[in-house]
Parts: structure tokens; C-alpha cells; sequence
């Protein structure tokens, strides 16, 4: 069985909100969808972000929601730039995973960083040689 996620918008301010994706959620669960990555707005031309505080975490609580009523597995994304901000809603369980998109193109060795910033022993370890000697 290899993971199904569909990224769902759960909020577009033209109708569409928290409570219908996760009906909907819960029929793609039921259709096989293992998780639902959860994002907002980008689908009418009325932004759901506009009026909006941007701040971290922003678009965490659609996460929560959608997991907390469809029961299935999430994916949070919305300003998640440090690691343990990112362990602080998997903690939470706000969300089941973190998407960190815009952040991992500005630095590609995220994940490196945030798991020595979060204590992990020898991250270094798992990466191959070959692909090593530009994080040193």
C-alpha cells in the first residue's frame, strides 16, 4: 500500500470552508486517501488570506480541524520555517505531517539544521558520502 494524499483548499472564502472539507476528507478516506494536505485559498478569485494576519502557523488550524472531524491523517504547511515550531504542532497533534515548502527552497538544508537545532544525534549519518561533502 503506497500513502494517497490529495491536497484539498480547505477555506476559499467564496463557500467553501473547514466544515465541507472535511466532509469531504471523509469521503476520500473512505475512498482510500491516507492524508490530506491542507491549504487555503489559490481556487476563486477572492483570497482567503486578504484581511488576514499573516504570521507562522497561519494555515495550521485548517489542519487541525479537518483532522479533528474527517479522522484521517493531515499534512499542515503555512509558515513553517523552524524545526521546532514544526515538533511543536506534530506534538500538539495539530497535524500528522509538515509540508515545508518555501522555506526548503531557501534553504535546502532544512532538515539538516533542524534536527541538530532539535537534538537528533548524528543527522549526518543517514546521508550518502557521495552527497555529504557540500553540508560539512
Amino acid at each position: 500500500h503506497k500513502p494517497l494524499f490529495v491536497r484539498l483548499s480547505v477555506e476559499d472564502n467564496a463557500g467553501w470552508g473547514p466544515a465541507q472539507s472535511a466532509r469531504l476528507a471523509t469521503i476520500l478516506k473512505a475512498k482510500g486517501v491516507d492524508v490530506i494536505d491542507c491549504s487555503s485559498g489559490g481556487i476563486s478569485e477572492v483570497a482567503p488570506i486578504l484581511g488576514k494576519e499573516i504570521k507562522y502557523n497561519y494555515q495550521v488550524p485548517l489542519a487541525e480541524y479537518v483532522r479533528a472531524h474527517a479522522d484521517i491523517m493531515t499534512m499542515a504547511v503555512g509558515l513553517i520555517i523552524h524545526g521546532d515550531q514544526a515538533e511543536q504542532i506534530l506534538r500538539d497533534k495539530q497535524a500528522d505531517l509538515i509540508a515545508v515548502g518555501r522555506e526548503i527552497l531557501n534553504n535546502p538544508n532544512w532538515p539538516m539544521d533542524a534536527a541538530l537545532k532539535l537534538g537528533v544525534e548524528g543527522p549526518f549519518r543517514n546521508v550518502p558520502a557521495q552527497f555529504g561533502y557540500w553540508l560539512g
